[in-house]
Order: structure tokens, then sequence, then C-alpha cells
């Protein structure tokens, strides 16, 4: 079975979008009426995290180079204005000597974007699954959340995901990940 199907849940046949049956596109499935999706109604929804680690450190390797071709094959880009290849950066952070930390960039300076905020304030565990299986890729031991500064609801809702998901470690929901933490920062446009 490929990481692909693994990463994919099954789809249904939406109604048109201009039919009130219409749903939100599967990035946006689960969003509630107010507050975050929790942990428990995010794993219904979106399922658990495919196993990225195999067996030993050959086996990981195996994963993680699979993971990278997947993300090659999918052309998946980064939604910056440079709309750089997300495969050419993991490789890039693979290959490099040293040690890999993952940093999400959630600081959102762009007149009239809230599509970080939303996410964070929304969706957080979504956020956390894609960061997480960047960081088993890279090895990464240690993952970071930039969030703007002013952006509280988002700071509080990626803590709070955080919080939830520390209490599920038995689960193996940060695994291999020793330090996850969210870092307000400025909310200037080069700040991100």
């Amino acid at each position: 079975m490929s990481l692909t199907s693994e990463l994919s849940q099954p789809t249904e046949v939406r109604p048109r979008a201009h039919s009130p049956e219409a749903q939100l596109p599967r990035l946006l499935a689960g969003i509630a009426a107010e507050g975050a999706l929790t942990l428990e109604a995010h794993l219904r929804q979106h399922g658990e995290l495919p196993p990225v680690r195999g067996h030993g450190r050959r086996g990981d390797r195996d994963r993680a180079e699979q993971l990278l071709e997947e993300v090659e094959r999918s052309g998946l880009l980064g939604r910056g204005g440079a709309a750089f290849p997300l495969a050419r950066k993991l490789r890039a952070v693979a290959g490099a000597r040293g040690r890999a930390i993952v940093v999400v960039n959630g600081v959102e300076a762009e007149p009239a974007s809230l599509k970080d905020r939303t996410l964070l304030e929304a969706l957080p565990h979504l956020v956390l699954d894609g960061a997480l299986i960047a960081a088993q890729t890279l090895g990464a031991d240690e993952l970071l959340v930039g969030v703007s500064e002013a952006a509280v609801e988002a700071i509080d809702s990626v803590d709070e995901a955080i919080e939830e998901r520390g209490h599920s470690r038995a689960q193996g929901l940060f695994d291999g990940v020793a330090r996850v933490g969210v870092c307000p920062v400025p909310t200037h446009f080069v700040a991100g």
C-alpha cells in the first residue's frame, strides 16, 4: 500500500457547490461552529496518521524516502508567493548535515488574508499532523509553530491542541518529536 493511499481518506460524492447540501473541501472538513476541533473529533474526521517511521534506522530511511517521493509526485507547492515545491524543500533539509527542526510558518501579514489564522484557530490538529509527518520524515526532534502575536485565538488554539496531544502521548501522537511549541512573533509582513 502506498503512503498516498494511507494518507488519503475515502471521498464521498459531493453535491454541486451551489446546492444547500454542498460541503467544504476535505481540508476544511470538520470546522466547528465555534472553537477548534478537538483531538477526538479530529481523529474521527481525518483519521490517525500513518506510520512514517519504519523498523530500525534503515526502515526509517526507506519510509522517509517513500514519503518524499509521494510529495514530489503530488506536485505540492508552498502557499506563499513563490509557490516553492515542498519536495525540494524537504529533500534539501533531509540531505543537510546537522539537526533538523520543523518550523510551521503561521505568521500571516498579507493584507486581507486569514488562511493561516483560520487553520490554526479551527483545525490546529490538522496543522500539527502535517508538521509531525514532516518532522518524522526529516528525523527532527523539535517542532515549532510560529504565530502572529496578534492572533491570540490561534495561539491559544494551537497551545490547547499541543496540550491535548501531550496527554495522549501513549497513542504516539508526538512519536519521535521531543519538543513541540508555539512561538508568538511580531505581526509584520517580513516576520514570517
